[in-house]
């Protein structure tokens, strides 16, 4: 065996052999043997092998998106939103159609006679039958001669339209008078 392979040799077998007591120093986190490596370049500290690093390198591109990951769990129930605003108002719709043809019809309905004292006030309705609103009405008196003062304060369709209604008071001559009212009631047939 000549001298370079010999002098190779050792050299591989004491850098495995300081290179097998410094990794079980540093996993044993203390020191095997007390002999102090500071001295030599990248052996000394805690810097281990640093002498056998290169310098740093410069920074890689950017690689590639990854593939998306999976779906996670739903969130909670978010709070309710305020109102929006108010929408734009929506276009003009179509003409309807023509309705059929329809005839309206009016009759007049005598209703109710009241009689009234002298110096006092009544009132008289008349009624449309179901299904005829009241459209109109009026009233006469009994007497209506000269010196009978007949005083009609109301006289308009009910409340719901279905008769008339008129409040009237008596100063005249005779002891009393009679009110009789009468509704104008239209239906459409």
């Amino acid at each position: 065996m000549n001298s370079y392979k010999k002098s190779t040799i050792i050299v591989l077998f004491a850098t495995a052999l300081v290179t097998g007591f410094m990794s079980v120093a540093f996993m044993q986190s203390a020191t095997a043997f007390p002999f102090d490596l500071s001295e030599l370049t990248g052996l000394g500290g805690t810097g281990g092998l640093d002498f056998l690093k290169g310098p740093k390198g410069d920074k890689g591109d950017t690689g590639p998106q990854g593939p998306p990951g999976p779906e996670g769990p739903q969130g909670p129930k978010g709070d309710k939103g305020d109102t929006g605003e108010q929408g734009l108002p929506g276009e003009k719709g179509d003409k309807g159609d023509t309705g059929p043809p329809r005839t309206q019809s009016v009759i007049e309905r005598v209703g109710e006679s009241v009689t009234i004292s002298q110096g006092n006030t009544g009132s008289a309705d008349a009624n449309c039958n179901p299904g005829e609103k009241a459209t109109g009405g009026g009233y006469t008196w009994k007497f209506r001669t000269p010196g009978d003062d007949n005083i009609v304060s109301t006289s308009l369709s009910t409340s719901d339209s279905d008769g008339w209604r008129v409040i009237g008071k008596y100063d005249g001559i005779h002891t009393d008078n009679t009110l009789t009212v009468f509704a104008e009631c239209s239906t459409l047939e």
